[in-house]
């Protein structure tokens, strides 16, 4: 099985927001299996999904999913 790591881009605070941009480009250097996290209207994480798509990298959306408690167990 493939290494997969987290991502939540959205974020209510602009300076702790990153640039969907630098999460493509993450992705595209490490070889892990990225699980998009966030709420049904967080737009960064909805950007982030449309990109890995457009780049045909493998990914899962658990975007709208689950909750806070259920995310971190």
């Amino acid at each position: 099985p493939q290494d997969s790591i987290c991502i939540m881009p959205s974020s209510k605070w602009d300076g702790k927001k990153w640039p969907v941009s630098h999460y493509v480009e993450f992705c595209e250097k490490y070889p892990l299996f990225p699980v998009i996290l966030g709420a049904a209207s967080d737009l960064e994480s909805l950007e982030l999904i449309n990109e890995l798509r457009a780049r045909k990298i493998a990914h899962f959306s658990g975007v709208g999913k689950w909750n806070l408690i259920e995310t971190a167990a």
